[in-house]
């Protein structure tokens, strides 16, 4: 909506802001900037460096916290926004003049919106933005002028305010958007001018034999009623009566439209437009071609040599005492038996868990998170009543396999599976259970050489940080911990290529949402960050914020493999083991609230110290990003993981090369990090053993005076601090030797 006055903006919210969506280094700032043709102002985007931003180039846009920080900063800037990209699957309706001027919605479809999904005010106020994640089809309208909606899913950019109405979550229900495009957004198909009419499929049956087999299925009923021309009963209009007959009719005619027409014409008490003009076709036709193109299966006969070890499709369905004069009934177990034996079908991690099915074209097993998949399989075998659909699903639930972990030993990568420790390439099998799969080939002979070349360059062709670059990506691809520690990639120049890195790991690994942005500031204060990070194959962080991490705690924890307390909306806390490795870039070393050897022992600081700025052979943005999502590009970077990780799995002791420059930054950021290092270079543990704790403080209030050191740290960060350095600890009653009196006083005391 456009924005008339300037002054009426609404103010972000950031607390209502769905996670999801903050977890996403999709971040920018807005402005309103007067368009005197229009006379309106144009909301125009504004990257985290202050220019403008762009919906096609992702190196304009960063990580939430960031972004907030200095919206809330800088008042020259009216809002932030999130951008629309392929590589995710949010979705926004924009609808327009949807809220009046006392706040009250006016239009049905915005009242419709948010009982179903987040949805939140636009800048105006009188607009509405309605999130949804799914997918949408390339061939749709993306506005409708004379409803003032639009529909979008990339290379768009939408405003946030957290102005929220209604519900809290994302809606990620595919059928409601299929829905929503097909009463609002669906595309006018072309008349289509040509059909060749001929049958690919030839009938083995006569006319009278497929009348026949049809009024003694179980759906003879309704067969029989259409056949007459009653279509009231199952629907509103005879053309659907129309469309359901000839359904029929593809199905046990095997497709064979000259039979289909045949029968149809003999019978036809539905409808009189079966030979009307549609530009060089007829009606009749294009619904003749739309019943052959809808039915995916065709009728075969019996066989009775089938073999009787195995569940046959149909077999459900039976007459009582053998009496084919009654309706059939339906057995649900017998057809739940039969999805388990043609489908393979798990619960994971316990027998309260997730449903997952193999897919044979991916690969791997899919989530079945909302039932929609198994649904489905159900449906596509036979229609069934809702009950029925359910009670085969729920028994289905009840007694198929569990898992209780996914395969440690392969990873799913575009071709195939991989053997981590043996390399051994094997094709896709539902034997091996496996939930992710990378969107990249393996090829063991793999080489690109932007990649090898920009390694060598960021590295200064280092031998033990091109190693440490290798193991990080070796860690990306296992699922477990291997480095305790945040790799942590330090520019020390201008253009260094730590972004480009990160941007590796991500088109070579991430298939989707695989990959998580959350801040440590964020995962030291947010309850619910870490479930944003959990199950992630890496948590990356780009232009780490320069601000304090006021605790370390929830960071240790996650980086060392350890268990942690993760909170979800509307969902009891639990305790998870946290398996995802952080990497972290930034041109400052982080700001930790807390120091000493816990803290330094937990960085493992890879220094980039190459500049590209005077590089000859320096690419643009865009060139860049073409070439990293190249699959030359994406194929190496595996094969060196790959490689790499098969090495470290035979290592003893340390999985990362030690690299004495990652120890001489590691020094640095040990004394930028400890307010008291310049306080203790004339100091050692003795000092601190053999005077009062009280004596201690006094001497380094002193030493701050004469130094001019303007805010001296409190005394109780005094303690922990030099705790942690010198590995002693405090006690309130110690005694001491003072000019040759014992006396008791707090003090500190080796552990």
């Amino acid at each position: 909506m456009a924005i008339k006055e300037k002054d009426k903006i609404i103010e972000v919210n950031a607390l209502e802001i769905p996670d999801e969506l903050i977890e996403l280094p999709k971040w920018v700032l807005w402005r309103a900037e007067w368009v005197e043709k229009q006379q309106q102002y144009s909301k125009v985007p504004y990257s985290y460096a202050e220019y403008k931003a762009s919906s096609t180039n992702s190196d304009t846009w960063t990580i939430f916290d960031a972004i907030n920080a200095l919206y809330e900063q800088n008042e020259k800037y009216d809002g932030i926004g999130f951008m629309l990209s392929n590589d995710d699957n949010y979705i926004v309706l924009d609808i327009d003049n949807a809220i009046d001027e006392n706040g009250q919605i006016t239009s049905d479809l915005a009242l419709d919106m948010i009982k179903i999904t987040y949805c939140e005010k636009s800048p105006s106020g009188t607009g509405l933005h309605c999130f949804f994640k799914g997918v949408l089809p390339t061939n749709r309208k993306k506005k409708r002028s004379d409803l003032d909606i639009e529909l979008y899913d990339h290379a768009r950019f939408m405003t946030v305010t957290g102005e929220s109405i209604g519900q809290s979550e994302i809606n990620d229900d595919q059928d409601i958007l299929n829905n929503l495009v097909d009463r609002y957004f669906k595309q006018d198909e072309p008349i289509q001018t040509t059909i060749t009419y001929h049958s690919n499929n030839n009938s083995n049956l006569s006319d009278e034999d497929v009348i026949n087999i049809m009024l003694k299925s179980k759906q003879k009923d309704k067969i029989s009623d259409l056949l007459k021309g009653n279509y009231e009963p199952y629907f509103d209009s005879p053309s659907e009566g129309v469309q359901s007959l000839l359904h029929y009719l593809a199905f046990y005619t095997c497709k064979d439209k000259a039979q289909m027409e045949r029968i149809f014409i003999g019978y036809n008490n539905l409808t009189d437009k079966w030979d009307d003009k549609r530009g060089n076709t007829t009606w009749g036709q294009l619904e003749l071609d739309k019943a052959v193109n809808n039915q995916k299966e065709v009728y075969s006969k019996p066989n009775n040599k089938t073999n009787t070890n195995r569940i046959q499709k149909g077999s459900w369905w039976f007459y009582p005492n053998g009496n084919t004069n009654k309706k059939p009934k339906f057995n649900h177990v017998i057809m739940a038996d039969f999805i388990c034996q043609e489908y393979h079908i798990v619960r994971y991690p316990d027998a309260d868990g997730d449903i997952y099915i193999y897919n044979a074209q991916t690969g791997i097993y899919e989530l079945d998170k909302t039932g929609r998949k198994l649904r489905k399989i159900i449906r596509s075998l036979d229609t069934l009543k809702d009950n029925s659909v359910k009670e085969v699903r729920n028994y289905i639930v009840d007694m198929c396999d569990v898992r209780s972990e996914v395969n440690n030993q392969y990873v799913a990568v575009k071709n195939g599976l991989v053997h981590y420790e043996t390399k051994a390439f094997i094709t896709f099998t539902p034997d091996i259970f496996v939930i992710n799969k990378l969107p990249t080939a393996y090829n063991p002979n793999a080489y690109d050489e932007f990649v090898d070349i920009t390694i060598k360059k960021v590295s200064c062709n280092h031998e033990a940080t091109i190693l440490n670059i290798c193991e990080m990506f070796a860690q990306v691809l296992y699922p477990r911990i291997l480095i305790d520690q945040i790799i942590y990639l330090l520019g020390t120049v201008a253009d260094n290529g730590k972004s480009t890195v990160q941007h590796m790991i991500k088109a070579t690994f991430d298939s989707g949402n695989q990959i998580s942005s959350v801040s440590p500031q964020r995962l030291a204060n947010n309850h619910f960050a870490g479930s944003s990070i959990y199950g992630k194959m890496a948590n990356i962080v780009d232009d780490l914020p320069n601000v304090e991490i006021e605790d370390a705690g929830n960071i240790k924890t996650a980086i060392t493999g350890g268990y942690l307390e993760i909170e979800q909306k509307g969902k009891a806390s639990h305790s998870v083991r946290m398996q995802t490795p952080f990497i972290i870039a930034s041109n400052h070393y982080p700001k930790f609230k807390e120091s000493g050897e816990q803290i330094n022992k937990r960085l493992h600081i890879i220094p980039f110290n190459y500049s590209f700025k005077d590089d000859d052979e320096r690419l643009s943005v865009t060139e860049s990003t073409n070439k990293i999502y190249s699959e030359s590009a994406k194929e190496y970077v595996l094969k060196l993981a790959i490689d790499t990780l098969a090495d470290m799995l035979q290592r003893d002791g340390s999985y990362i090369t030690p690299n004495e420059r990652s120890d001489r930054s590691s020094e640095l950021f040990s004394d930028n990090n400890n307010p008291l290092s310049e306080y203790l270079e004339n100091r050692n543990i003795d000092f601190f053993l053999n005077n009062p704790g009280a004596e201690t403080y006094k001497d380094y209030k002193t030493w701050c005076h004469s130094n001019y050191v303007r805010n001296p740290v409190e005394k109780n960060d005094f303690i922990t601090l030099l705790e942690n350095q010198f590995s002693i600890q405090w006690k309130h009653s110690i005694r001491f030797n003072i000019n040759g009196k014992d006396v008791v006083r707090p003090g500190f005391n080796k552990k």
